[in-house]
């Protein structure tokens, strides 16, 4: 929960176990498509014109359809993405209460 109230949004992935055993695919690797496809990568320099730029790659996910068209693997040649393996929605993170 918000310390100044209200909940934290969170984007939520509902695997359907139906449509991950169809496939064939473990729960760890929807895990791990998701996680690469959220990661800052390094880069390095390039120098040009006597100009010097530094290039990184950024993978924030930024809306619901960059998660659901995510790559998890493929199927007899055709691409499985997250959305063909259950629903992506925004909902309320879990509280934790202290005791």
């Amino acid at each position: 929960m918000a310390s100044v109230g209200g909940t934290v949004q969170q984007y939520q992935i509902d695997i359907d176990p139906n449509r991950l055993r169809s496939y064939g695919l473990p729960l760890g690797t929807v895990v791990r498509a998701v996680m690469a496809s959220n990661s800052n990568v390094g880069g390095n320099v390039v120098s040009q014109n006597g100009s010097w730029s530094i290039v990184r790659g950024l993978g924030l996910i930024g809306t619901l359809d960059d998660i659901r068209n995510i790559v998890v693997a493929s199927h007899n040649g055709t691409p499985v993405f997250v959305k063909d393996l259950g629903t992506v929605q925004i909902g309320d993170a879990f509280g934790r209460l202290r005791w």
